[in-house]
Formats: C-alpha cells, structure tokens, sequence
C-alpha cells in the first residue's frame, strides 16, 4: 500500500475509531486525534497545552488556531512521514482550511477524506448496543464486535457494562450535535473531490468487512480488470442473466419468497457458478427478493406469500470462475398495472440506460449520476441516497461507487477496463429508508411507498459502454 495521508469521517458509532485501531496493527501509519493530543499538550505543559488548559479551565472553547497549531506540530514528527489517519478532525470548516494550509506548510498533501455514510437508525443500534468493559474501558458491540464470552472483556476478563451515556436519548442527541457541527465540513470535502463515502453499511456487517472495504478504497480509488480478468467476468455476467431472466418468466402468485430463494439457488447451480451473495457480510440469501416497498436485499421466506398485486424486484449475483455479474430487475406479477406503478418501472429502467449511456471512457462517475438524477428528477421520484452502485468484477464490491445523484464532486475518471454495476433505486414516495430490524437486511422506503430497483453490469471500453448482463448465450 502506497504512503496515505487520510481523514476519517464518521457520526459515534460509524466505527471508524474501530477501523483505525484495527488498520494500525496491519499498516504503517500515524494515527491522530485532536483529543489525544490536547490531552498530551495539556500533561506536558507546552505553550499550546497551557493556553488550551486556561481557557478549558474558564469554561471556554479552545480555539481553531489552537487546536490546529496542536495538529501542525503533531503532523511534523518523524512518524507522520510514512502517512497518517486523522480521525475525527476537522470539525469545522475553518479548521479544514486550515488545515489545508498547514499540509501545504509541511510539504504534504491530503490523498483522501474517507465518510463512514452510516444511516442513523444502523448508528443508534450500534451506540446502544455497546458495551464497556469496567475495567479497561476496552469497547465491545453486541452487534458488530461481540466478545468472545458474554459479558467478559476478552483483553482483561473484566466485566462488561452499558454506560449510561449509551442510552437512546443520549445517542439520538450525540447524533444531532455530530450533524450540526460537521455537515458543512461533509460538504467542503465533497467539493473538493477527495471524500470516498463507504455507503450501503448495515448493522450485520461485522468490523472486519468493513475493515477490508476501507483497506480496499486505500489502496487504489477504482480497478483497471485485464482482458483474461473480463473474459471471466463476462462468463458470470451471462450466468446472471439467464438466472435473472429466468426467475423473471417463472415467478408468479402463489409462491413463498423462499421458494424463489430456492429456485434461484437451482438456476445458479445449472450455470455451474455459485451465489454471489450468500454468506457476503453475513446475508442469508442466495438472491435478494424485495417486494414492493422493499429497496433492496429482501430475504426468501417462507412465510412471505407473492400475490398478483405485488410488484417483485429480483437481484441476482453469479460467481463463476473468477468472474462476478450483478444485475437486478423489477416486474410486477400482473399484466395490467396501475399508471403510477407502469410509470415506476419504465422510468427507473430509463434512468438506468441513461446513466449506462453517460458510462463512456474520458467521463467521470458524476456524469452517470447526473444522467440517473435527472431522469429520475424529471419525473418526481424520490432517489435513494443511502445505497449505491459500485465497482464489480473480480470481487463483488470493488471501488469506486456509483451514486444515483450528483454528490459534489466528479468522482474517478472513467477508463477502459473498468467494470461499474450501475443500479438506479427510486421511490413513488420519499428517498428516506429504514432497514428491517427484525433480519437487519431488508432496506424499505420508509413512508412504504413502492419502490424500483434496475441494475446491469457494464463494461469500459475505448468506445461505447458494454452491458455484459445482456443475456446472448446460456
């Protein structure tokens, strides 16, 4: 991995101080919090730390200049040379551009702004959900990161306990303050082209997944697959499309949701590849079935009965061979649907070809963005934001992402060899959505308005985009 100089940004409880602990161990680089080091200033009693403990003392706030002057000397030390992570600073925009003028002072240059997107109601599972051990203060999550005996500290067999500062009322407040004080900086960074957002980030999604999501987008911003890479993954594209078409023409009223979990486990077989998606993060699935207000990532149950009003999105992904497709349609099960529903349908696959057509060697990731949006916007549906497309090929998320709107920067440039899954997500209703906190899966719009979901892995080339989930051999 090539020298990183990152800012990690994230709400209580998007785990990027877990991620930085972890990534240390594995990599050389500085790691930097503004609250370690006033701490420090303040017991070795420099010029800074002493100014800082008086005004703390009067109950003031320490000043931008301050603090960022704390920061200057901390990046010049020798250890700051291979890299580094500041997690949680800036807070404000003053103290970025600052920030930007102290980088330029010492010679370096900030390579990323790494946004742990969390939505709030995965954040407030995972702050209530925490647990402290008593007597190291080592953090523990009943979700994310369980120890290994319940209960115990697995570092020092403490006891562990919920702090009362965890409760819901504290976290639904801690979550507030974090946005007053920070979406304006989320902005700035967006502008300036160097924020990587992690989205799609759920509360089963163990640290160690996330870990490597992170290791990944260090490492290179987007992948560059070989000619031998895309002939693979053209095989598994066309495995997708016939199990996606497949499921399209014989799923119909009457069966269970887990029926066409086990349909599409018997298609993904006769291709001889496997499920993409099962076991992926821990999902149950081999395929995600949502049903009318559900986005995405709906799980087969046998309790969940498709009748002829419903309107079914079926995401399918084949690994075969080294190679990954990813592609998704929505359909309903009857002839005749209602206007609203037909209008739905057609315009979300629209916004897909648009953004497709948008996907041409010399463009940026905004320009499918932008393509996606304004369809979308033109005819009134609400884009989800909190799920995106993404890079696909050997691995079944690779960077960069693909959102379905213009986020405020251009994103990557597009080049040959790249292989994007371009998946539109739109709403009759709101853009919000919640996920099911029962299976801890399921995304659903919230105001449970009906929602579509469209997606096709596509090609760059060195002329127009290539579909590779187009069905044409099987």
């Amino acid at each position: 991995m090539k020298k990183k100089n990152l800012i990690f940004v994230g709400a209580p409880g998007s785990g990027k101080g877990t991620i930085s602990g972890m990534l240390l161990k594995e990599v050389t680089l500085a790691h930097i919090s503004t609250g370690d080091i006033l701490r420090d200033e303040i017991k070795r009693g420099t010029p800074l730390g002493v100014q800082a403990s008086e005004i703390m003392k009067s109950g003031g706030l320490v000043s931008d200049d301050i603090v960022v002057g704390m920061v200057r000397e901390r990046l010049a030390k020798d250890d700051c040379k291979n890299g580094f992570i500041l997690d949680g600073f800036p807070r404000t925009v003053n103290q970025a551009e600052l920030l930007g003028k102290v980088l330029a002072d010492l010679g370096m240059e900030l390579d990323a702004v790494i946004f742990f997107n969390v939505p709030d109601q995965v954040l407030l599972e995972r702050l209530t959900s925490r647990l402290t051990c008593k007597a190291c203060g080592a953090v523990f999550n009943k979700l994310s990161m369980k120890p290994q005996v319940e209960g115990v500290c697995d570092k020092c067999q403490g006891e562990l306990i919920q702090r009362a500062d965890d409760s819901l009322e504290t976290a639904t407040n801690r979550l507030k303050v974090f946005y007053a004080q920070t979406q304006a900086v989320i902005d700035y960074y967006r502008a300036s082209g160097k924020m990587i957002e992690l989205n799609n980030l759920t509360s089963e999604q163990s640290m160690d997944v996330l870990k490597k999501r992170v290791v990944l987008v260090m490492a290179k911003p987007f992948v560059i697959h070989t000619p031998k890479e895309i002939e693979k993954i053209r095989l598994a594209a066309q495995a997708t499309a016939y199990v996606r078409d497949e499921l399209v023409r014989r799923v119909c009223a009457g069966m269970s949701t887990l029926e066409v979990d086990q349909l599409a486990a018997a298609l993904i077989a006769e291709t001889g590849g496997r499920s993409a998606f099962l076991g992926y993060g821990g999902f149950p699935g081999h395929i995600c079935i949502s049903v009318n207000e559900e986005v995405v990532h709906g799980i087969g149950r046998a309790d969940r009965i498709l009748s002829c009003d419903d309107i079914v999105s079926i995401d399918v992904g084949v690994a075969l061979d080294g190679g990954i497709g990813d592609s998704a349609f929505t359909f309903g099960l009857k002839e005749e649907l209602p206007i609203a529903v037909e209008e739905l349908l057609k315009y979300t696959q629209e916004s897909l070809m648009a953004g497709i057509a948008a996907a041409v060697c010399g463009n940026y990731i905004a320009d499918i963005s932008r393509a996606i949006q304004t369809v979308a916007q033109n005819h009134n549906f609400g884009i989800v934001r909190d799920l995106v497309g993404h890079g696909c090929g050997t691995k079944l998320h690779e960077p960069p992402e693909v959102p379905n709107y213009v986020r405020g920067s251009r994103g990557v440039k597009l080049q040959p060899g790249m292989v994007l899954a371009i998946e539109p997500m739109l709403n009759l209703g709101t853009d919000k959505v919640v996920i099911d906190r029962f299976d801890k899966w399921t995304v659903r719009t919230r105001d449970k308005s009906l929602s579509a979901h469209f997606e096709h892995t596509v090609l760059i080339t060195d002329n127009q985009p290539e579909i590779l989930t187009w069905q044409k051999t099987m």
